[in-house]
Order: C-alpha cells, then structure tokens, then sequence
C-alpha cells in the first residue's frame, strides 16, 4: 500500500454470458488499469473489483486501486482484503470530502500507475476523473461503473442522480442489469451490461468463524442478507414470514446485515408475533458460514442490480427465491435453481419460500445452479471489460493523435 498523506505547504454484441461488449475490439490486456472506488467497507461491489484485477494482473495488465483515507483513520477493510490478494492500492489522505488536494494526488498516482484506463466506482471517483480531464491533467481511457444505490434519505438520491450524470462523461458506462441499462439508453454503445461473476470466495478473509451462531437446524433455514434499508424489501419478507407461520408453516428466518431500517423492522417483527421465528444478526463477515447453515436464501427487494448474494448462494448449493429485479431474471428465469416472483407481493413471497422448502432437492436442482454458475463465470466477466477496456484506450489514442 502507497500511503499518499497530504503534501507540505508549497451497445454492442452479446458476449456468451450476456454481457453487452463493445463490437470490433478483440478482448486483450492494455498496459495499466487504474480503479478508483470511495469505500470505508468490503462490500459485494470491492470484491467483484479485486477478483477482475487478480485475473487481469494475471493475464499481464498492472492494475492498481487508489482509494481515500479521512486523516488519522485506520486503513479499511477493503484495502486489507485487496492488498492480501496482491493488488496494490494507493490510499490517499484526505482532510474532508470537499479536499481539493486529493486532485493533484491522484494524478500523480496515475502518472506513476502509467495508467492508460481508468476505472470509477460511485460518484465521487466519478466526480475527481471528470475534473482531472477538465483541467487536463488526465487523457486516457475512462470507464465508469454504475452500480445503483439505496434511496434511504435525500442524500443518497442526490448522490445516485449526480453519479448518473458524471457518467455521462466516461467513455464507456458499465452497469449491472438490463434495467440500468435503459437508465443510459442515450448513450448507445457507450453504455454496456456486464453482470457480476460468481466469486470463489463469499466470506471476509480473517473473520471469525460464525458457525456457532448456527446450530444445527430442527426446522427449515431462510436468509436475507444485506443492507436493511427500504429498497431490500425486508418488510415484505416478513409479511410473508407471518402468512407461513400462520399457515403452520416450520422455519427459521435469519437477517443478515444493519441499516437505517432496523429498528423498524424489529418493531414490526414483534407486531407480527415472529419473536420465535426470526433472528437479527447483524453484520456477518464469515458469509460461508451463513450460507452453510440455511436452505434457501430470500431476497425481497424492491430494486437491484444484479445481487451478490443471489451468486454466492447459488455456490454454496443453496436454493434462492428472489423479487423480479435487476439481473436477477437473467440468473433464474427458466432455471429450476429458484423462483421469482413480483416485488411488493408478500402472498407469493410466501407461496414461493414454501415451494422452495419442498423442491430445494428436487431432480435439474443441482444441474440447473451448476449451468448458472458456469455462464457468470469470472473469466466472461473479466473477457467483457478487457473488450471495453480495449476499445476505450483505443479512443484515447485516437483524440490524442
């Protein structure tokens, strides 16, 4: 890890996965991959971005990672994880979000990076490339990854609708889902889907193991897992909780994960009498653990890209039922590895986690989550951005001569 602290004063084609790749540009390494992402937090999206440069570097791309520390804070989590995974990462120390410094700062980390493409993850990597191409202190490639958003406060769909408007800038837009996709339906070809790979790894490397958090089952196990905040549906799962137990329906219900919507959800758990039948964990960083110990896995959500989570489950031979969001459609339309079912809609919610329960063994199960897995490989993904990468360093060169 490079510390950088503050100086002193002075549309294309489908690929065979179904990811929208740029047409004409063979997939291939370029010379050096830059990623910027803000993030404090391992989440699905920095796991997806450390597993494309572990491959890339493989393959003979330097791919580097410049992210941003507040003064005195330790490093993050994220930063560990990338680091132990050999992908050097450039941290820049930074006095507030509005420090200007940071400009300057990156430059000089893709002057020494020889970064010919640049990769952005949310809005303020965005926001820094867009200026550093302003003031013309940078002319390569920039590819700009929009990954969604929650809409807890106002805040956070300012930030949302300001990434997608600095998006607009980049060379290439890469997104999650087809429904994302239409979000950047002006920009043609420039805008591309390339859905998330199914990763080798679902836990946190040096996390405590949780399986004593788990002992061994009487009844069958469900899951969510994420963020508890409005768009994860979370009070429609347990709407749906409430019509099973009701209907005599045995199991037990894990929430996995924290948010601004807990406390509320807690509350109305107690209102619908699920104090025996669901249990909030919190943040879980052994993942694997969670995952070995439950059936199936629910996501009820109200909007998505395309889940982490849905994969992984899937990895670990868990059977999932899922809200028709995002990619979601295109990971389990037709297979019998899970059901979907309308947003909104705790009736059929309900009925689909009692089917799973009943046919998460049935025969084509097993079969069908292996052709999943196999299709949203991390090769396709990463085959996928070395054609987008490829084509936006190419434009580069082309303006620049």
């Amino acid at each position: 890890m490079i510390d950088t602290a503050r100086p002193g004063h002075g549309a294309s084609p489908l690929d065979g996965r179904g990811a929208e790749v740029p047409a004409g540009v063979a997939a291939g390494p370029v010379s050096s991959v830059v990623a910027v992402i803000d993030t404090v937090i391992l989440s699905g999206p920095g796991r997806q971005l450390v597993a494309q440069a572990v491959l890339q570097q493989s393959r003979g791309t330097a791919f580097r990672i410049v992210t941003f520390r507040r003064a005195g804070r330790p490093v993050s989590p994220f930063v560990a994880y990338a680091e132990a995974r050999g992908v050097p990462c450039d941290v820049i120390e930074e006095t507030g979000r509005l420090d200007m410094s940071v400009l300057p700062r990156v430059r000089e980390a893709f002057a020494r990076a020889g970064a010919t493409v640049v990769q952005t993850h949310g809005y303020r990597p965005s926001a820094i490339v867009r200026s550093l191409r302003a003031l013309g202190w940078y002319a390569g490639g920039w590819v700009g990854f929009y990954h969604g958003a929650t809409a807890e406060d106002w805040k956070v769909r300012l930030y949302d609708a300001l990434d997608r408007r600095l998006l607009r800038s980049a060379d290439q837009v890469v997104v999650m889902s087809r429904p994302q996709l239409a979000q950047f339906g002006d920009l043609g070809d420039r805008a591309a889907l390339v859905f998330n790979a199914v990763l080798e790894e679902g836990a946190v490397a040096g996390a405590q193991d949780c399986a004593p958090l788990f002992p061994p089952p009487t009844v069958p196990r469900l899951a969510a897992i994420g963020r508890l905040s409005p768009e994860k549906g979370v009070d429609i799962l347990l709407e749906a909780a409430a019509l099973l137990k009701g209907e005599g329906v045995p199991f037990e219900l894990f929430l996995a994960g924290d948010g601004p919507e807990r406390a509320a959800l807690e509350a109305q758990a107690a209102a619908l009498s699920l104090g025996d039948e669901v249990r909030f964990l919190g943040q879980v960083h052994d993942v694997g653990a969670l995952y070995r110990a439950i059936d199936l896995l629910v996501i009820p959500s109200r909007s998505e890209g395309l889940p982490n989570v849905l994969l992984e489950a899937l990895r670990h031979g868990r059977f999932a039922v899922s809200t028709r969001v995002g990619a979601v459609p295109d990971v389990l339309e037709g297979a019998r590895a899970g059901i979907i079912v309308p947003p909104e809609d705790p009736r059929a919610l309900a009925d689909a986690i009692a089917r799973g329960i009943a046919e998460r063994e049935a025969p084509g199960v097993a079969e069908d989550r292996e052709a999943i897995i196999a299709r949203f490989s991390l090769e396709s993904r990463v085959r996928a951005l070395e054609a987008i990468h490829a084509r936006v360093r190419a434009h580069a060169v082309s303006v620049a001569g």
